[in-house]
């Protein structure tokens, strides 16, 4: 449909109207324009990293290289002295992640610096390991941007290189997992060939769909992004689909087992409670016993107390009838003395028996003053005694008949207090009564306390089991009201079956021409790499790639390792040669090769392989570092592009 906008096409073969359809997968992020972008490039300039070996091989190491366009080689004549090392440390500085630096390499390094260009702009990553954490910083045109973990250290590589690179992230639905966005760890996956790791033919990952991912990315054919887009949302609109059509069954098997499960319950529980006793108190008979004996408690304390203080009071009163009884007796006792004594006429002292003479019984007869002591005698006898009684305190009665008011007085009063010690006594008694009988009914109820409290939780969860049963019964109700699609996801999944549809026929027809050239350079790559019976390949845009040799029809998987090393390298080196005459190819132009010669490759397929190296290098201007223990490959490596090590030698 060349000429028509991609939302005129999809709504066209949807049926839908165009702005809905723009609505739509705008919302669900999928590009709708061709977003084709111009190579950018990425270069190493220098790579440097210290530490200190431990075990066998002790003592302080550094390396310090300049690195830049064109074919670059590592070589040793002894396997194990530090190529791969190199590889990888590079690797960790450019990703923020490491790939499989050795445990102990890692734990020998001290400090790593890196400094590259990428798409014309200088930068300049440092780190050192602190308990075995990057610490370092990235810095660019825009600034300083620290990190101290890896965790750091990878998301600000990634932001960077994404952002400089010109590479979008990508959707990707994996299955019972979701959508996953994939960034820069995984592109950068395509500039790293380790020794070993051939799953895919780009990359390192053949699992979900990744490698073709890639493949298409790096192709630079239009409508890539726009395609992998509208498959990740199609399958997860799809995979939402799956959910609610299942949903109506499985929730009302799920309502069904519940309910049944229940009801078993409920009747269970139902037997449990009719086996307790019956006659047992409820719990509000329990709650007001118990609260009335404590009431009570509390009442008997207080008539107590009354009843203590009532006795104090009729002692009280008690003592007072005594001393007043007291009173009256020796006020009478007193005036009965002097009435007796004055009818004596004593004729001498009766203490010392002194004569009294006639001068003291004239006095007497004369002034009424004792012959015996001179005192003044009153006449009056209750004068005389009230006399003497009043002597003690003036406020008491000066009578023997008013002091005897206070007599009759104070027995009243203790008569009164002793009626009310009675009453009081018999108050409290009452209460105790009452009290003993209230604990008894506790008691009473205590020896049911386990019964009446299994009773209760009995009834609490028949109460729950039938408003569960109730309610998902209803909820059971529901699902089965349920009879179709939600309309908006029908909507959804016709949308993006088109929109991909499209997309894919778009693909197809932008990619013809560009991926029969690159079949063809892979061909004759292969066939200058060692495959004399390879008569066809076939890559296509799922990073599929099918061989024949010999008449027999294989795929990429089924080849020797030595075999797939070189699919691989001739796979990478026609994405970019083709990439490069079109302009268009958005691989980053670094590729790293680690071991090349290890497996099976025979003197001569091995300098195939870095005439071609070499060759694609001068023409695109990537940069290529290979890694190898044959010196074979030096043939076509320009001599300042050479870091070897000679005999025991190490690289670093």
């Amino acid at each position: 449909m060349t000429g028509v906008s991609f939302i005129d096409a999809v709504a066209g073969r949807s049926g839908h109207p165009a702005q809905d359809v723009a609505d739509l997968l705008e919302a669900a992020r999928v590009p709708t324009a061709d977003t084709v972008g111009a190579p950018s490039r990425l270069r190493v300039t220098r790579l440097a990293f210290t530490g200190e070996k431990a075990g066998v091989s002790t003592g302080a190491f550094g390396f310090d290289q300049q690195f830049g366009n064109g074919l670059w080689a590592l070589t040793s004549e002894k396997n194990e002295r530090g190529k791969t090392s190199i590889l990888e440390i590079m690797m960790w500085a450019l990703r923020g992640q490491r790939k499989s630096l050795q445990d102990d390499v890692r734990s020998w390094l001290r400090t790593v610096a890196l400094e590259g260009v990428v798409e014309g702009e200088k930068f300049v990553v440092e780190f050192e390991l602190v308990d075995g954490e990057p610490e370092g910083a990235l810095e660019c045109s825009s600034g300083r941007h620290p990190f101290s973990s890896e965790a750091a250290f990878a998301d600000t590589m990634a932001k960077f290189m994404m952002d400089k690179l010109g590479f979008d992230p990508f959707p990707q639905w994996v299955k019972d997992q979701g959508v996953s966005t994939h960034g820069w760890l995984l592109y950068s996956t395509a500039l790293y060939m380790p020794h070993g790791v051939h799953q895919a033919v780009i990359g390192d990952k053949a699992e979900a769909g990744l490698a073709q991912r890639l493949l298409q990315l790096f192709v630079g054919v239009p409508w890539t992004q726009t395609s992998i887009a509208c498959q990740a949302a199609l399958k997860q609109a799809q995979a939402a689909a799956r959910d609610q059509q299942g949903s109506r069954q499985a929730v009302q098997r799920a309502v069904g087992q519940v309910v049944e499960q229940r009801q078993q319950e409920l009747e269970y529980v139902r037997q449990e409670l009719a086996k307790l006793p019956e006659g047992l108190p409820s719990d509000e008979q329990v709650e007001a016993a118990r609260s009335a004996w404590m009431g009570l408690i509390d009442l008997h304390g207080e008539a107590e107390i009354r009843q203590r203080e009532a006795a104090r009071d009729a002692d009280a009163a008690r003592l007072e009838v005594t001393r007043r009884r007291k009173q009256h007796t020796d006020m009478a006792e007193a005036a009965l003395a002097e009435r007796l004594f004055q009818g004596l006429n004593p004729t001498s002292c009766p203490r010392c028996l002194t004569p009294i003479d006639a001068e003291r019984k004239q006095a007497e007869a004369d002034t009424h003053e004792c012959a015996v002591c001179t005192h003044l005698i009153d006449l009056d006898l209750h004068t005389g005694a009230d006399a003497a009684a009043a002597e003690g305190d003036k406020d008491e009665p000066a009578t023997l008949d008013g002091l005897w008011g206070l007599v009759v007085s104070a027995e009243e009063a203790a008569a009164a207090e002793r009626t009310r010690f009675e009453e009081r006594r018999e108050q409290a008694g009452s209460l105790a009564r009452e009290l003993a009988e209230a604990k008894s009914q506790v008691d009473a109820h205590a020896a049911h306390t386990a019964q009446i409290q299994q009773r209760r939780t009995l009834e609490t969860r028949i109460a729950s089991l039938e408003a569960v049963i109730s309610e998902v019964g209803n909820l059971g109700d529901g699902a089965s009201a349920l009879s179709s699609l939600d309309p908006r996801l029908d909507f959804q999944i016709e949308v993006l079956r088109a929109a991909e549809e499209e997309a894919k026929q778009r693909v197809r027809d932008e990619s013809a021409d560009v991926m029969g050239q690159i079949n063809r350079t892979i061909l004759e790559l292969a066939q200058r790499f060692g495959f004399e019976n390879l008569q066809r390949v076939q890559l296509d845009f799922a990073a599929r790639l099918k061989l024949t040799k010999g008449g027999i029809d294989g795929w990429f998987s089924k080849q020797t390792p030595g075999e797939k090393l070189r699919l691989r390298i001739a796979v990478t080196i026609a994405l970019l040669r083709v990439a490069h005459q079109d302009q268009r190819g958005r691989h980053p132009g670094l590729l790293l090769i680690d071991s090349i010669g290890a497996e099976e490759t025979e003197p001569g397929d091995l300098a195939s392989f870095m005439r071609e190296l070499s060759a694609v290098a001068a023409e695109t201007g990537i940069e290529i570092i290979v890694a190898s223990a044959r010196p074979e490959i030096l043939e076509h490596v320009p001599e300042g592009n050479r870091i070897s090590a000679e005999g025991e030698d190490y690289l670093w």
